[in-house]
């Protein structure tokens, strides 16, 4: 779900992720490690997009990551 919200990126989306990582309820590494195991492989356009959109993420809502 983390990782369709992250793409997705509209406020709630990011309201969302932020109140998951805020709680705890979310590893990082794990969303990372998930994203490139079942998500990329199956994106068939835009995935540089895709990618930035994870990494931005990640620098946002894991800043000490």
């Amino acid at each position: 779900m983390a990782l369709t919200k992250l793409e997705r990126n509209f406020d709630r989306d990011q309201n969302d992720i932020m109140l998951l990582a805020q709680a705890g309820r979310l590893d990082p590494r794990v969303l990372k490690e998930r994203y490139e195991t079942e998500l990329r492989p199956n994106i068939f356009s835009r995935v540089g997009m895709h990618d930035i959109a994870l990494r931005e993420g990640l620098e946002a809502y894991f800043p000490a990551s």
